[in-house]
């Protein structure tokens, strides 16, 4: 709270009080008491100015929590992907056997693991995107959600990647399927641009919006 902003103001309504009830009594005979008028006045002033900086620190907090949530969210994101793409790396020149193994490997359990991390972080990227919409629409917060739809729609593009690969293909059809789903096209680009959000983008947003408040 400011308290110099807060005196000054008070001083303020305590001279127009006083002045508005001089006046008062001198055209209309009126008697006033400037100092309940004031008493009045600042404490509307006062609350109304502690709700809005109560709002501001509500903003602040929720905007804190969601990138801390964020940042758990694509630490796992980009550990399961990690995983997933270096054993969809050892397909290339592998024999056949170890191929096999590989593609079981992915099918089971990497796979299924980083299609989870997905899933869950595009529930985080929407509840974010949500709250970033609801903010005043200066061209900070525009450029920062739209950085976030991107994210966003890139991650859904992921999922529907993931979701395409068919289940009951055999392990031949399945090794370059997964060759190209994990190396190439949308699913680095997602984690490209996650790690873009979270390290670079998410940081200048938060000193930038503070700024404004």
């Amino acid at each position: 709270m400011n308290i110099k902003f807060l005196v000054s103001v008070f001083i303020g309504i305590f001279f127009s009080c006083l002045g508005l009830s001089k006046l008062a009594n001198f055209y209309f005979d009126i008697s006033s008491d400037y100092l309940t008028a004031t008493a009045t006045f600042f404490a509307a002033f006062v609350a109304l100015y502690l709700y809005n900086d109560w709002k501001d620190v509500h903003k602040i907090n929720t905007l804190e929590k969601y990138h801390q949530e964020l940042k758990i969210e694509f630490l796992k994101l980009n550990s399961s992907y990690l995983i997933v793409s270096e054993k969809a790396r050892e397909i290339h020149g592998s024999s056949s056997s170890r191929v096999d193994m590989i593609v079981l490997e992915i099918n089971k359990v990497y796979g299924l693991n980083f299609y989870n991390d997905v899933k869950k972080m595009i529930i985080t990227i929407t509840e974010y995107e949500i709250f970033i919409s609801r903010l005043t629409r200066v061209s900070i917060v525009e450029q920062h959600l739209k950085n976030t739809k991107v994210f966003k729609n890139n991650l859904l593009k992921t999922l529907k990647a993931l979701n395409s690969i068919p289940v009951t293909a055999n392990l031949e059809t399945l090794a370059p399927i997964y060759n190209n789903t994990f190396l190439n096209g949308v699913v680095p680009k997602s984690i490209a641009e996650g790690k873009k959000i979270v390290d670079e983008d998410n940081p200048v947003f938060r000193s930038e919006f503070l700024n404004t408040l």
